[in-house]
């Protein structure tokens, strides 16, 4: 009996503890978080959304707090947005944070000057998924 709960005990992992749970004001489910990947000087930073809401997050050094940096809210009541992607502009190398929804417009947003710098519409449903490709970040798949 012993050596049979040894074994239970060595086949599974040690329990994981909550450091953090964000609890979003909207209290509408997320369904993104993205890491910034697309220039690592901006890899503690990460985003969420869900409801109307895209959320930009700072990871602090310790790793056990995050802080809201930016909140961009949809100006269109109908939006729920599923998804959202990193990239960079092209020139400046700004931070882009690329979102889209039910309406199936993909916005792309500026994070240094905070706008909207592309609304991309064509979809006929929802846009469920946004990647970027790993090499060339002009690439973006819906």
């Amino acid at each position: 009996q012993q050596q049979q709960q040894q074994q239970q005990q060595q086949h599974h992992p040690p329990d994981f503890v909550v450091c953090k749970k964000i609890l979003e004001d909207h209290g509408k489910p997320i369904y993104s978080v993205r890491f910034n990947y697309t220039d690592l000087r901006h890899s503690h930073m990460f985003a969420t959304v869900g409801d109307r809401r895209a959320t930009v997050y700072r990871l602090r050094p310790d790793i056990t707090d995050v802080e809201p940096v930016q909140v961009y809210v949809d100006g269109n009541d109908e939006e729920q947005l599923f998804t959202c992607a990193w990239s960079q502009d092209p020139l400046s190398g700004a931070p882009w944070l690329i979102t889209g929804g039910v309406l199936g417009i993909i916005k792309v947003i500026n994070c240094h000057t905070l706008k909207v710098v592309r609304s991309l519409v064509g979809h006929v449903s929802s846009i469920n998924e946004l990647q970027i490709h790993p090499r060339d970040r002009q690439l973006l798949l819906s």
